[in-house]
């Protein structure tokens, strides 16, 4: 997701759960073992889904203290504490200016159709360029 929204992931932190391909997070299983796993690589907050919120007590109380849970029902959400704001863009630089082509011959002429391979033309009933 980070690529997708351009935006980075937050360090420090960790997420498990399954998500729908409606955005909803649902319930896992082995919550206190991916906790315990979590702070043992250093992790402070988990996200987690909110289903899963009473399973918490199943972790050790000296633990607990020492991160931060944030449980959570849909992606929007997740989205919102895994990832760093978006930067705030810098004023667009004004355009380089335009280039004259080296050699018209390079140019392919206006309207003409673009080359395809004859292999792709078959696959999918292309018109076929001629051979020139």
């Amino acid at each position: 997701m980070s690529l997708l929204t351009g935006r980075k992931a937050r360090s420090g932190i960790a997420m498990t759960g399954e998500i729908t391909l409606r955005g909803r997070v649902l319930r896992i299983g082995g919550l206190k073992e991916k906790v315990l796993g979590a702070h043992r690589a250093g992790i402070r907050t988990v996200i987690l889904p909110k289903e899963n919120q009473g399973e918490l007590e199943e972790v050790p109380v000296e633990i607990r203290t020492h991160m931060i849970f944030a449980p959570v029902e849909r992606i929007e959400q997740v989205l919102e504490l895994a990832l760093e704001e978006k930067p705030v863009a810098a004023p667009a630089a004004e355009p380089p200016e335009p280039k004259e082509p080296e050699s018209m011959a390079a140019k392919p002429a206006q309207g003409s159709p673009p080359a395809v391979s004859q292999d792709i033309a078959a696959r999918w009933s292309l018109p076929r360029r001629p051979k020139s």
